[in-house]
């Protein structure tokens, strides 16, 4: 059982009140502008309230050198403890944000932001989604007694009022959990609120592996791996594009694969393959910038694929993907150039997949025809999004 908040501070109390007569008379409705005039001051009432929630139910909080450790490490940031500023914001898709907005946390704007004086991390919450505030200063009332009503062209419109809003209660207690299970997990290292994170709340989990790259966990890496559902996904689990160009292959997958049942092996195997073509064929992806990259992060995976495949004894067609590939040429070139990522037998799987794969379609079809099908139907792939292979199997049946 969570514990409540006891406000004993006057000096806190006047100003959060001050700011949440301010919310509470611009009312609940983001898309008529009442989160418009949200600045710092908004968010630092916020924080100086959850600090105490924080505190009340056991947060520890880290000393500030391994709070900046954890910041890197899990979401690849900076902590620059020389800057005036108190905060520094992440888009919870994964890009990168350099400039320090206070925008209020909406379908459209998910910031998490990071308090350098309080060391935790926060969404950034009116405070009525937050604080109970009709229960702690129950004068508040008085601000929802009339209407809010705004001109339009359609005429006056009247706008939610956070009194309005169905089931804010389940709601505030909901971020209030979730708030601490976050930080408790993440720099208190608390399995019991990895838990309830995992039953509770995997958007926020599912983000820090493939949007931020936090793979140093593997129960979180395993969690998020077997409940991926889509060939993009495992994509964003294989490797991230982290800020300022930064693009790393996660090993730590692969470890987590190859100590799998032998079932399982054989279904990420295929689930590789899949992606090896989606992504060879993906005219989207930020590793279409820079092909040297794409070859690495593309040659990793096959590799990996290959091995695998070897290891449980299931025919691969991983490197045959990027043989039979437009781009094969510039492939084995970029491999060559970079000494096969120093990777044992690299270059020993790639030729003896290229052997195969020549005697193979020698047998079947001529080299010419294969290439001119194979590319016919990537293109048909990149330029219909419906047509992505999303699905296990859509595009392996063409290399039988």
């Amino acid at each position: 059982m969570r514990r409540s908040i006891n406000l004993n501070d006057a000096k806190m109390n006047y100003e959060l009140i001050q700011i949440l007569k301010k919310q509470i008379i611009s009312g609940a409705a983001s898309e008529y502008g009442s989160f418009d005039d949200y600045s710092e001051k908004d968010l630092q009432a916020l924080v100086n309230f959850e600090e105490q929630i924080l505190t009340n139910n056991g947060y520890k909080k880290p000393k500030d050198k391994d709070f900046k450790l954890k910041i890197y490490e899990i979401f690849g940031r900076q902590l620059d403890n020389s800057s005036d500023a108190k905060f520094i914001i992440m888009d919870i898709s994964g890009k990168c944000e350099d400039e320090l907005v206070f925008e209020p946390l909406t379908a459209q704007k998910k910031y998490l932001y990071v308090t350098k004086e309080n060391n935790f991390i926060t969404f950034f919450l009116p405070l009525p989604n937050i604080v109970d505030y009709l229960r702690l200063f129950p004068d508040l009332a008085t601000y929802e007694s009339e209407p809010i009503t705004i001109n339009k062209n359609e005429g006056h419109i009247k706008i939610n009022q956070w009194k309005d809003i169905p089931n804010l209660a389940e709601e505030r207690q909901k971020n209030v959990e979730a708030l601490i299970s976050r930080n408790k997990y993440l720099f208190n290292e608390s399995r019991a609120d990895f838990a309830w994170l995992k039953f509770n709340d995997k958007f926020f989990l599912e983000s820090l592996v493939k949007n931020f790259g936090y793979v140093k966990d593997q129960q979180l890496l395993k969690f998020v791996f077997e409940n991926n559902k889509s060939i993009e996904g495992l994509g964003k689990i294989l490797w991230n594009e982290k800020c300022y160009g930064r693009v790393v292959f996660n090993k730590e997958v692969i470890k987590l694969i190859q100590e799998s049942s032998t079932e399982k092996q054989e279904q990420y195997v295929d689930e590789i393959t899949d992606y090896l073509i989606f992504e060879s064929s993906n005219t989207a992806s930020v590793l279409n910038d820079d092909f040297s990259k794409k070859a690495e992060i593309l040659g990793k995976i096959a590799y990996y694929g290959e091995k695998t495949g070897k290891k449980i004894h299931k025919s691969s067609l991983c490197f045959r993907i990027l043989i039979w590939d437009e781009e094969r040429e510039k492939y084995e070139e970029e491999f060559r150039k970079s000494n096969y990522y120093n990777l044992p037998d690299f270059k020993e799987l790639w030729k003896e997949a290229k052997t195969e794969n020549e005697d193979a379609f020698l047998q079947n079809k001529s080299h010419e025809r294969y290439s001119v099908e194979l590319h016919e139907n990537k293109q048909n792939a990149s330029s219909d999004k419906d047509s992505q292979p999303k699905k296990k199997g859509f595009w392996r049946n063409l290399f039988r």
